[in-house]
């Protein structure tokens, strides 16, 4: 009795068992083996007999001989998007969930022709060069994925030069599969060339609007400018960049077209008019630190911005008052400015004052300052005290080609520092010295783009000051390298020479990095 109940116990669990191992081996996935990498790899994410093996319940008996039947015309239509209009063999193991594919030769593109109905002949050899600069040139791979992108890339290009309501009309591909060539034909319907119409300005509550559409600088009506989509993002990234607006939007209202203008419309949210900042923070270099920042907009109800900055940090305190115009049309701005900053060290207790007069132009491409500056300092104790004084005319150029401004990845950028007057010191209770003063630094950096998301950079910086070496020259106009933006693993403004045994800024520089740097993952 007892074998018979050991048998009637154990019979289910076998039958389920082999259940088990039957079912295991239908739900294996589908097997594709392809000469090409991108046919493997489209055959299986969307051949529907491969989707269907990869569920976790696979398919009964029935429908994978139905989906099977199916796959060989599926993998012909999926080849084609890959550009394999004529495959030499498809073969497939049902049983098995095998594919193996041979997907011969990959069509071309042989003729490209584009048409269009009222330009001229220089505007469509104008386009034809921009559409051979796709995806869409003769000599090459006739890929679905290349087709939408040739086309989208002109139609953009075409629409952001003076045709905003261009569209495709008729769009055909002729394709000989056993040639494995294709015959391109496009007509572009380009409508109007639409031009820069009246500027209207929405959001102002505390600007002039003339100064709002001189910072713009858009083209007047009257100049019969075609619509330029770069004019238009230029146009916004002038707005941000002054500072008077937290959100700016410039765009064309193609409703309100009347003939070939166009009205230009701009979106402002004004930032507020007054800004009051406390932060407060710790650094390795100073300790506790805290800053106090305020900002006036419109000082005085004049096109004026102001800021006081004051920072408080250990032994270090700074005082900064800064007072500019709003950018002109050239983004020039006229500033006056003024600082005071403190070091209470025990070794050598450091004070300067400085007063700024000048003009700075701000763009994305480059960044130019003149100013005249006149310099105070004091540092040191006693017998060592020295004191320094000084008058300099300085040219700041900054010239940039770089994808951000913020976060580069590619491009280079070459900054100058040019400053030159007469200076005047004493040390102790000696005679004063003084003497011309001329101080000149350079910094040049390239960023490259390398494969799967690291990126090289190479910095070179280089500077000097020029003077009788029994002239003191203000401390901030030497150098102390440090830091991640200077010398790696040191402390920002660690290193420099010693001068009567305090620690001093050096009068020549140089210092060069090469970084690699890789992306974390998110």
């Amino acid at each position: 009795m007892k074998q018979i109940g050991f048998a009637r116990l154990t019979l289910p669990v076998v039958l389920s068992s082999a259940l088990c191992l039957a079912t295991s081996a239908q739900a294996a996935p589908l097997q594709v083996t392809a000469d090409d990498e991108d046919v493997k790899l489209v055959l299986s994410s969307h051949l529907d007999l491969a989707r269907a093996l990869a569920q976790a319940e696979p398919p009964d008996a029935l429908e994978r001989e139905r989906l099977c039947q199916l796959t060989p015309a599926q993998a012909r239509q999926l080849m084609q998007t890959e550009g394999f209009y004529a495959p030499e063999s498809i073969g497939l193991d049902c049983a098995a969930g095998r594919l193996t594919v041979k997907s011969g030769r990959i069509a071309r593109l042989r003729q490209v022709e584009l048409l269009a109905d009222g330009v001229d002949e220089a505007t469509l050899k104008l386009w034809e060069r921009w559409l051979h600069e796709t995806t869409l040139r003769t000599g090459r791979a006739f890929v679905r994925e290349r087709w939408t992108d040739g086309k989208q890339e002109l139609l953009t290009r075409v629409r952001a030069h003076g045709y905003p309501l261009a569209r495709w009309g008729a769009t055909e591909a002729r394709v000989q599969a056993q040639d494995a060539q294709v015959d391109v034909s496009l007509r572009l319907e380009s409508g109007p060339q639409v031009r820069f119409g009246p500027v209207r300005v929405q959001g102002l509550r505390h600007h002039d609007e003339a100064r709002v559409l001189a910072i713009a600088n858009l083209p007047e009506e009257a100049a019969g400018v075609p619509v330029s989509e770069a004019q238009l993002v230029a146009a916004q990234q002038r707005l941000l960049k002054s500072q008077l607006f937290d959100g700016a939007l410039v765009e064309l209202d193609l409703e309100q077209l009347e003939g070939d203008r166009a009205p230009v419309v701009l979106r402002l949210t004004e930032a507020p008019l007054q800004q009051l900042g406390l932060g407060l923070g710790w650094s390795n270099q100073v300790g506790p630190r805290a800053t106090l920042e305020h900002q006036h907009r419109r000082f005085m109800g004049r096109p004026l911005r102001s800021t006081l900055r004051l920072a408080l940090a250990g032994e270090r305190q700074s005082l900064e008052a800064e007072l500019s115009t709003h950018p002109s049309r050239q983004l020039r701005r006229n500033l006056a400015a003024a600082r005071w900053e403190r070091e209470q060290g025990e070794d050598a207790p450091y004070e300067q004052a400085s007063l700024r007069l000048g003009q700075v132009s701000e763009t994305r491409e480059h960044d130019r300052a003149y100013y005249l500056e006149a310099l105070r300092s004091r540092q040191g104790l006693g017998q060592s005290r020295a004191s320094a004084e000084a008058l300099l005319l300085h040219w700041q150029p900054t010239w940039r080609a770089l994808d951000s401004v913020l976060l580069p990845t590619e491009g280079q950028l070459l900054s100058l520092q040019l400053a030159a007057g007469g200076a005047r010191s004493r040390l102790g209770e000696q005679a004063r010295e003084q003497g011309g003063l001329a101080r000149v630094q350079a910094r040049w950096q390239r960023w490259w783009p390398l494969d799967d998301g690291p990126q090289l950079s190479l910095r070179l910086e280089a500077g000097q000051v020029f003077a009788p070496s029994t002239l003191d020259v203000p401390e901030s106009l030497r150098w102390r390298p440090g830091g991640d933006e200077s010398v790696r693993g040191y402390r920002a403004r660690e290193l420099g020479p010693s001068s009567n045994g305090q620690e001093v800024g050096g009068r020549v520089l140089w210092t060069a990095s090469l970084e690699a740097a890789w992306p974390l993952e998110r």
